[in-house]
């Protein structure tokens, strides 16, 4: 635990202090190279085919982020992103609470424990979540509970709570992939596109 908050406070000193884009982003390699500065300006480039763009299996979309450790908030913030999704995230049950308050979303990527005993955990959040879809009507959000916890009775647990899919840390990518296959229908991805984006 000693670890983990040291290593969560060095990614806050981190993330706090201004980076060039390349250092937390995954740029297209012709923004990377426009950034080194090693476009050819010359009449023999401009005619050269456009390179395919990278896959964007989210389309777009946005998702909400709901995470209380900094590092894995920024890895599964970067894979949504990577995946074609816009991501907004937040550190806890309350602040989440805040910005659903405002907005709905189509997607929820919930960590379970999200603070000190007492404050609004991830499940919580989940049973609002569906809640409100049923009394409101609206928009069906979908949860995915993404935490350390793997028992039985955890996944129990989030099953009781309403989310639509329970993943563990660490994240695997073909589980991942295989779980926003299932749980979003607009998501378009192939092992093609996932070899591509490598």
């Amino acid at each position: 635990m000693h670890v983990l908050r040291a290593l969560d406070e060095l990614v806050e000193l981190r993330l706090s202090a201004p980076e060039p884009p390349s250092a937390m982003m995954d740029l297209d390699p012709l923004e990377a190279d426009t950034q080194r500065g090693d476009i050819d300006d010359s009449p023999r480039a401009a005619e050269a085919p456009a390179a395919p763009s990278r896959p964007r299996g989210g389309g777009g979309r946005e998702v909400l982020l709901v995470e209380d450790s900094p590092i894995a908030r920024q890895f599964l913030k970067q894979r949504l992103q990577h995946l074609g999704y816009r991501v907004l995230d937040c550190a806890s049950g309350e602040a989440a609470l805040e910005i659903l308050s405002k907005r709905t979303f189509g997607m929820v990527f919930l960590d379970v424990v999200l603070g000190p005993p007492g404050s609004v955990d991830g499940l919580q959040l989940c049973q609002r979540l569906k809640q409100r879809g049923a009394q409101g009507g609206g928009l069906r959000t979908v949860v995915v509970i993404v935490t350390g916890l793997d028992g039985a009775t955890d996944r129990v647990r989030g099953s009781l709570a309403g989310c639509d899919a329970y993943l563990t840390k660490p994240l695997h990518e073909s589980e991942f992939i295989a779980t926003l296959l299932q749980v979003d229908p607009a998501f378009e991805w192939s092992a093609d596109a996932s070899s591509a984006a490598a």
